[in-house]
């Protein structure tokens, strides 16, 4: 890692002054004072340096805010102290053509934001986009590839997370900022709202960041929480994630009749209705742009654990809102 002293100023203007576009990096962090430096450190290997870096933190008093100084980055306070809300500081804040969002927890390949400015000079039309989000164990020891996929060609995809996800200002004033309510969910609100203005979300192959996972414990944590999230967009747009409710009903009441097939030694609908659901979790795991580096087997099994983590807790949660009118109101109360 390197020496603060070494990065000064490291958000002032590195980059070449003649760039066609002005590329800003936020990042939102919360008491992220020791991992933020590699993600700091990762920006300043860029072989295309940001014009922009901005921290933003929910109060001042954060331990991140003295690391990010001692890099030479600014920091901006979130008063709403929403993940919604400190992204949408961060576009508000900064200047740059393109808007692009890193999470503390995670590292960019050196040619990260090259690939990211290849395919927005290239492709005119192509307004939001984003990339593979690998796991690591271990942000110090991180081995990232040296081999890139090429951008090209695009996939375009319903979603992809603000750990890796950038945008032309433009698409802000089309489709408006994050939803300053949302404590969570709010880069899938985002998307869901860019489609419904007819914009494709596309994923560049190249663009590749990874995010550190220290225990499988967290990572299942972190999808419960990602489970609750969508409960919680489902209140704001009902028809956009109803395909997902759909899916999480679909794979959860297979279980138990998998179970009652077997019980009554119906091979016959066991296969179906555990081949159904592995069928679609493949397909699933060879599309996902949050994967480990390496697609093997042990993490396709990951990949079950962590998608059948995320489908329970979505359906808690709803069921939870529909029959609770305190969750429902808790939740409603965030949909402007």
């Amino acid at each position: 890692m390197n020496s603060p002293d070494s990065l000064h100023e490291l958000s002032s203007n590195t980059s070449d002054t003649n760039n066609p576009l002005r590329i800003s990096v936020v990042i939102i962090a919360k008491a992220a004072q020791d991992s933020i430096r590699y993600t700091l450190d990762s920006l300043r290997g860029q072989s295309r340096k940001p014009d922009e870096i901005l921290v933003v933190v929910p109060s001042m008093d954060d331990g991140t805010v003295l690391t990010a100084r001692e890099y030479g980055v600014p920091v901006e306070m979130d008063p709403n102290d929403t993940r919604g809300s400190a992204r949408a500081v961060g576009v508000t804040k900064t200047k740059g053509d393109i808007v692009v969002f890193i999470d503390a927890e995670c590292i960019a390949h050196p040619e990260w934001i090259k690939v990211l400015e290849t395919v927005y000079l290239d492709k005119k039309e192509v307004l939001i986009q984003g990339g593979p989000i690998h796991r690591t164990l271990n942000l110090k020891n991180a081995s990232m590839t040296k081999t890139l996929p090429p951008c090209y060609p695009l996939r375009y995809v319903n979603f992809v997370p603000t750990a890796n996800l950038s945008f032309r200002r433009k698409v802000v004033e089309i489709a408006g900022n994050f939803n300053e309510r949302l404590h969570e969910g709010e880069d899938l609100e985002f998307c869901i709202r860019v489609r419904a203005h007819k914009i494709p979300i596309a994923l560049n192959p190249a663009a590749i960041v990874l995010h550190l996972d220290k225990t499988t414990g967290s990572l299942v944590k972190r999808y419960a929480n990602y489970g609750r999230s969508r409960a919680k967009v489902l209140f704001i747009h009902k028809r956009s994630v109803l395909p997902a409710a759909l899916v999480a009903i679909f794979h959860i009441l297979l279980i138990p009749v998998a179970i009652l097939a077997l019980i009554l030694l119906r091979y016959d609908i066991f296969l179906i209705a555990v081949g159904l659901p592995l069928a679609h979790q493949i397909y699933k795991f060879s599309r996902a742009t949050w994967q480990i580096n390496d697609p093997t087997l042990s993490a396709f099994l990951l990949d079950i654990l962590l998608s059948y983590t995320l489908y329970f807790f979505f359906m808690w949660r709803l069921l939870q809102s529909i029959f609770n009118p305190r969750a429902r109101k808790r939740i409603t109360e965030r949909k402007k």
